[in-house]
């Protein structure tokens, strides 16, 4: 949407001259086209909130529930689960075979250009499901022939963090290196509210490491492109204690992610091919239980796309095929796979002479040897009413497919699962104002969504299995705000946002069964966060305050976790010398000290503090 707004404005002051320009044409045939009638809010990496889930928590209405720092963080959208929302790394999605899940507190900041968030239902020709809405992952074209980056960053509780970056760019080769080690032991004081007066312990057995590198090399001819990207991600963490029960189980991560492409693109044509592995293994070790488990999964996906542009539309279609490899002690089989193919078709364009009218139509339908399930479609609109507003509309019907360990995993997988499948719309008013130094941003999105044959995993006979049980509802409002100021050579930045969400199971899963009509469980109604930037010469002081509301931690609403807020302080000075960048700064974490859990018994920590050094070295002749 903000992307849209500015374009808008810039159209309306010299519309012909712009629409000539062949490289205008050939960008917006490179790049597929956002969904109309859907908003993309650009999160702004941050040093304090080093990976992406602590990013997300701080700046966007996503709601993470952490099981700690460094430990286990999972995506929640508009009341739905972390598998209705997949992560998407140039396109592709990196969701696990197995769990249809992602990490995000394994993802560092530091290894992408931009971080864009989408809410809501939508298709997407890579990966089908997405009830929630969507992360993508991706990088800027390098404009400069070297860039380099270095930085390190200390903290409490034994953290340290060293991150490196190189951009080479030189007659059509380009090649973007990033590389990221941390290591925290975690051991932050906290007051144990399950024993009589709280007392003050210190957090044991919460070490966690990590190293990520991610390299990509293109290389681009006339009208053609092509590149190999490679991903490779290791962790090592020591699963923490909660409130109520020890613990000595561990968990090593470890991933490579592989992806080649071609593409030709002119100013009407766009064709892309992509051939892409995804392997991840996982390793859990609790001697306290006897267990010592492997679970393994591999991912090969080849795609293609096509899309033409004509007089006042375009006609975007593609074509996937993917392999899920895996094995695990805990499936049916030692070793499963699973072939899934789909096929979309787009349609999007311009309506109106006036070109106030944007819309997009779109239909994916995936297959499977025992399972087809219903299509996946969607269409919206972006109706420009004047200057300054924006109308947009959206309505979706989407389909999910079982992942592996619904399918296959022992005891309790079941083959017969049917696919969720879910219905939403939405509407969102978007305002902009700007005058002389100053501009001013807002939008509200209003929704609604219907969830049906949700899976949700109970017990039965002794053991947990995956059923189709529930009926979801999510409506809800989502907002945002900014105000930019410009003041000479400074630009203070105001941004607010948040949502209400209202999420609840409309159908019993057996006589006994509370939950129909509560909001479902770690789902919270508020959401809020406002951020403040006030620069001043070569010093940035910044603070961000995060508002997450109640969460109910039964499924009859009977318990729950109590609202929390939490602030982020930051103060930075930068020296720019010709080619050469040095940065520092000094930030305070939950600044306020509040104590507050995200998960139930397993708490977070309080007061914290980094020191940040970074350097930038660029020479761009």
């Amino acid at each position: 949407m903000a992307l849209l707004l500015t374009a808008f404005m810039a159209v309306a002051q010299k519309t012909d001259s712009l629409q000539v320009l062949p490289e205008v044409k050939v960008r917006d045939m490179r790049k597929a086209p956002m969904d109309n009638g859907k908003t993309l809010q650009k999160i702004p990496t941050q040093i304090l909130q080093p990976d992406i889930g602590s990013l997300l928590q701080a700046a966007s209405p996503v709601v993470i529930k952490s099981y700690g720092p460094g430990m286990l963080a999972s995506l929640s959208i508009r009341g739905t689960g972390a598998a209705h929302s997949p992560v998407l790394w140039n396109g592709l999605s990196i969701q696990s075979s197995m769990s249809g899940q992602q990490d995000m507190s394994l993802l560092q900041g530091f290894l992408f250009d931009h971080i864009l968030l989408s809410t809501g239902s939508q298709n997407n020709l890579s990966t089908g499901g997405i009830l929630g809405g969507s992360i993508q992952l991706g990088q800027e074209k390098i404009k400069t022939p070297v860039k380099v980056i270095a930085g390190i960053d200390l903290g409490s509780f034994h953290t340290q963090r060293y991150k490196l970056g190189m951009d080479l760019s030189k007659k059509g080769w380009s090649n973007r290196f990033r590389v990221v080690s941390q290591t925290a032991k975690n051991d932050f004081t906290y007051p144990d509210r399950s024993a009589q007066g709280s007392p003050l312990r210190k957090m044991d057995h919460a070490q966690s490491s990590l190293l990520a590198v991610l390299n990509e090399t293109h290389y681009e001819y006339k009208r053609w492109k092509t590149g190999l990207d490679f991903w490779y991600q290791k962790a090592n963490r020591q699963i923490p204690p909660t409130l109520l029960s020890p613990s000595l189980a561990t968990q090593d991560d470890e991933s490579i992610r592989l992806n080649a492409f071609v593409n030709y693109a002119d100013s009407l044509r766009f064709v892309q091919f992509n051939s892409a592995m995804f392997a991840e293994n996982l390793w859990y070790h609790d001697p306290a239980k006897n267990l010592d488990g492997l679970n393994h999964s591999t991912r090969w996906l080849n795609q293609i796309q096509l899309r033409r542009k004509y007089q006042h539309f375009s006609l975007q279609a593609g074509a996937l095929h993917q392999l899920d490899q895996a094995g695990s002690s805990s499936y049916l089989k030692e070793e499963v796979q699973l072939h899934t193919a789909a096929a979309y078709l787009a349609a999007y364009g311009q309506l109106l002479k006036n070109r106030r009218l944007f819309w997009k139509t779109d239909i994916r339908q995936e297959f499977r040897k025992t399972l087809i399930p219903a299509p996946s479609f969607s269409a919206g609109m972006d109706y420009l009413l004047n200057r300054r507003i924006i109308l947009s509309g959206h309505l979706a019907h989407i389909s999910r497919l079982p992942n592996l360990n619904d399918l296959y995993w022992n005891p309790g997988g079941d083959p017969e699962l049917s696919p969720e499948k879910g219905f939403s719309g939405e509407l969102t008013y978007a305002y902009t104002y700007s005058k002389v130094n100053t501009l001013a941003k807002v939008r509200l999105t209003a929704y609604y969504s219907v969830i049906d044959q949700w899976i949700i995993w109970l017990p039965d006979n002794g053991y947990w299995t995956p059923q189709n049980l529930q009926q979801v509802h999510n409506r809800g409002f989502e907002w945002e705000a900014k105000l930019i100021h410009h003041h000479k050579k400074n630009t203070m930045n105001l941004s607010y946002g948040g949502s209400f969400t209202l999420a609840s199971n409309e159908k019993a899963k057996n006589e006994q069964d509370l939950s129909v009509g509560k909001q479902l469980i770690y789902v919270p109604f508020w959401k809020n966060y406002i951020a403040l930037a006030l620069p001043y010469k070569n010093f940035l002081l910044s603070y961000r305050h995060s508002f997450t509301g109640g969460r109910y931690t039964s499924s009859d609403n009977l318990s729950f976790l109590p609202p929390y807020s939490t602030g982020d302080l930051e103060l930075g000075y930068s020296h720019e010398l010709k080619q050469h960048r040095l940065n520092t700064s000094l930030g305070i974490q939950n600044i306020w000290n509040v104590y507050y859990e995200s998960i139930e018994w397993r708490p977070m920590p309080g007061r914290y503090f980094q020191v940040s050094l970074n350097y930038q070295f660029i020479h761009k002749k």
